[in-house]
């Protein structure tokens, strides 16, 4: 596995949108925009194509999903409860330090370094599961938190997100057709084919017009802490989870590869809310970086490298 091909573009496509947005040849206003297009028009196209190809007896591993989501749950619990107690951060910034240690990107890295490890079908089921978990339960709870409230009213708001919520709408139409069989006609698996091709580079680009937009200064504690949240502490818990549930080796050392890739592309997208974006964009690149060393130790300590 040649991580430097998997990493290099990633960087190329960041320093183009860094340079864009530096010289004022793509108006950092504009990043809003494109990132709007990321969530609402890319992403679901990605996660309807992955899905409707694949009966739903292969997606779904109730084990996977169980192991998953609970160490995902307690990587976003602990993080959320340094952020307030250690950084007395509020309530809604915490949520987003909790959704750079819970949330991978499973899709634009994490997919193409399983392929070259389990080889193209296993790796699409484990990245479909990863889907479920991000997209049903770590990303409503994250973004629902960030608007605060009781109890009852974060309950109501990721509910009423999760209905309004273009990628979700994408991930339960998939999994509804891929159960019903229904299969689409190739002309629309070649516009979603085409449109999950953005996706990457798109989220990239707004990544590096962030970077070139807003400052960094200040954000050190906070962002280190989320790049060895997401590379250490996601993938041991999602280990140690996968053993709880009695998942096999194969699916334990899956899950763990997809925890201990970075946090989302459009990670510093999903902070705008907040008006965090720099510091989760720091935090992104500084974790997409040190990506290239923990991925190596991942591999070994799973047994996975050749």
């Amino acid at each position: 596995m040649d991580l430097l091909s998997i990493n290099g573009p990633i960087f190329l496509v960041i320093g183009a949108g860094f340079l864009a947005v530096r010289t004022g040849y793509v108006p950092a206003g504009g990043l809003r925009t494109l990132g709007d297009v990321v969530i609402r028009v890319a992403l679901p196209a990605l996660i309807l194509a992955s899905f409707v190809r694949s009966p739903l007896a292969e997606i779904i591993r109730p084990d996977y999903v169980a192991g998953y989501a609970l160490g995902s749950l307690a990587a976003f619990a602990l993080a959320l409860l340094v952020s307030r107690r250690g950084f007395g951060l509020p309530l809604d910034r915490a949520a987003v330090l909790g959704l750079g240690v819970a949330a991978s990107n499973s899709g634009f890295m994490g997919y193409p370094v399983a392929q070259g490890i389990f080889g193209a079908p296993a790796a699409g089921l484990f990245l479909a599961q990863c889907m479920i978990v991000e997209n049903l339960l770590i990303l409503p709870l994250g973004t629902s938190l960030q608007g605060g409230g009781t109890a009852g009213s974060i309950l109501r708001a990721t509910v009423a997100g999760m209905v309004r919520n273009p990628i979700v709408i994408a991930l339960i139409a998939g999994l509804a057709l891929s159960a019903a069989r229904v299969p689409l006609p190739g002309e629309v698996l070649g516009a979603l084919d085409l449109l999950r091709q953005i996706s990457a580079p798109l989220a990239l680009f707004v990544l590096g017009g962030t970077l070139a937009a807003l400052p960094l200064a200040g954000m050190l504690g906070p962002g280190l802490a989320v790049t060895a949240g997401k590379l250490v502490l996601h993938p041991l818990l999602v280990f140690g989870a996968m053993t709880l549930v009695g998942a096999d080796p194969g699916l334990r050392a899956a899950a763990t590869l997809f925890a201990a890739m970075p946090m989302l592309t459009i990670f510093p997208i999903l902070a705008q809310r907040t008006r965090a974006e720099g510091l989760a964009a720091a935090a992104l690149v500084a974790a997409t970086a040190l990506s290239f060393v923990t991925l190596g130790f991942a591999t070994r300590w799973l047994g996975l490298a050749g």
